[in-house]
């Protein structure tokens, strides 16, 4: 009867090491691959998670900036047909205008070559029919012009009720655009839909990658000026976000009656 002996081997290094020691070794050396398979594997979804929040950010932007356009084509057509329709109507006026005075002068013209008798007669009467009728027409021209100045009128007042937050998203998109370009490193946060928020909250982010948890607060302002409500409204912010920096953004300039309210101001 032969006896095989078994010689085991460290799988590692190759020495030769006794079976409770080899088989000590082999299960560290599968909990080490494991071990980085895990690793591996919780890094790939890290990755896959991060690229599928980019994409989303970007689909975001992209919407709304698609939606500030239709909103901003539908202002202008809106204005352009309006525009296009009352020139229509006052060069039809006009040439039916032209166009009965030259009939009126027509008649005059056959009423000369009438007998000399009664040619003084009907020409005063086809003048007086005529400057009365030529009254008549020009207080009908002004009345249509007066209500077409009143169509135009509350065609602009539809377009001035198109709500702020639709009329404002182009700026904000602007203003979060212009925060990207000059922070890519930091952490900037977007206004939520129906959520009273600053347009855009910005986290610092150090080059060593540290948050630092103190954010900066930015409003935009689309209208003519900073009003007593816009800086209650900062202020607000401010408690709420636990910062002291909340900057109001504006279009225009700040006038002079805005400084009133500096003392109050963020």
């Amino acid at each position: 009867m032969t006896i095989e002996i078994v010689e085991f081997r460290c799988p590692t290094c190759g020495h030769p090491v006794g079976e409770e020691e080899y088989r000590n070794a082999c299960e560290m050396l599968d909990n080490k691959v494991e071990d980085i398979c895990q690793e591996r594997l919780q890094e790939q979804d890290e990755r896959h998670r991060r690229e599928m929040l980019e994409q989303e950010e970007r689909n975001n932007r992209e919407r709304e900036i698609r939606v500030a356009q239709e909103v901003e084509l539908q202002r202008r057509k809106i204005i352009s047909e309006q525009e296009e329709k009352s020139k229509r109507e006052k060069e039809l006026i006009t040439e039916r205008h032209e166009q009965e005075i030259r009939m009126k002068d027509e008649e005059i013209r056959a009423a000369k070559l009438q007998s000399k008798m009664d040619i003084d007669d009907k020409i005063e009467e086809a003048v007086r029919s005529n400057d009365e009728k030529h009254i008549q027409r020009q207080s009908t021209y002004q009345l249509k012009i007066s209500r077409l100045e009143e169509q135009v009128e509350k065609q602009q007042k539809i377009i001035e009720s198109i709500p702020p937050e639709l009329r404002g998203t182009s700026a904000e998109i602007t203003l979060y655009e212009d925060l990207h370009k000059a922070f890519p490193q930091d952490y900037l946060v977007k206004k939520i839909v129906g959520v009273e928020m600053p347009d855009v909250v910005q986290t610092i982010v150090t080059e060593d990658g540290e948050r630092i948890s103190t954010p900066i607060l930015w409003d935009m302002k689309t209208g003519e000026g900073i009003t007593a409500k816009d800086i209650e409204k900062a202020k607000r912010y401010k408690e709420e976000y636990n910062t002291d920096h909340c900057i109001l953004v504006t279009t225009t300039s700040i006038a002079a009656k805005d400084t009133k309210n500096r003392r109050a101001g963020p």
